[in-house]
């Protein structure tokens, strides 16, 4: 899996790197980032990603997900 790029929030360069990682009771990364052109440090999260079962994603024309629908049946 590539490395995330992250522009800082304050000068928006995208020479930053993770400084530390933590892991929640629910699987969320919170991770200390520091900028390495202004020095600047923030945290970000990431939750873990769930899985849809059972149902197909319905999109729309203009690309975005309008519901769900039920899958069909696999042939026997």
């Amino acid at each position: 899996m590539p490395a995330v790029q992250i522009a800082c929030p304050e000068c928006k360069s995208f020479n930053t790197g993770v400084v530390s990682t933590h892991r929640l009771d629910d699987d969320t990364l919170i991770r200390r980032r520091q900028c390495h052109a202004c020095d600047a440090r923030w945290y970000t999260h990431q939750q873990p990603e769930k899985a849809i079962s059972k149902y197909c994603l319905q999109w729309n024309a203009n690309g975005k997900i309008s519901g769900l629908k039920q899958p069909l049946e696999p042939a026997i």
